[in-house]
């Protein structure tokens, strides 16, 4: 598993160029994509909702 154990091809500040971390961006944003296919998000009026919460109450 790539988890194991280090691996140089994961960089920590990647550049746009690098074939690696392109691949796991587009990954992600299928993954974000199908997310909010299936009705996994918050909405504006529930995040604003959320934070006035979290930070006037």
């Amino acid at each position: 598993m790539i988890a194991d154990y280090p691996n140089p091809m994961l960089l920590e500040d990647p550049k746009s160029d690098d074939t690696v971390y392109t691949a796991s961006l587009i990954a992600a944003l299928k993954e974000a994509d199908a997310s909010i296919d299936r009705g996994e998000f918050v909405t504006l009026e529930e995040l604003e909702k959320a934070y006035y919460s979290w930070t006037f109450e």
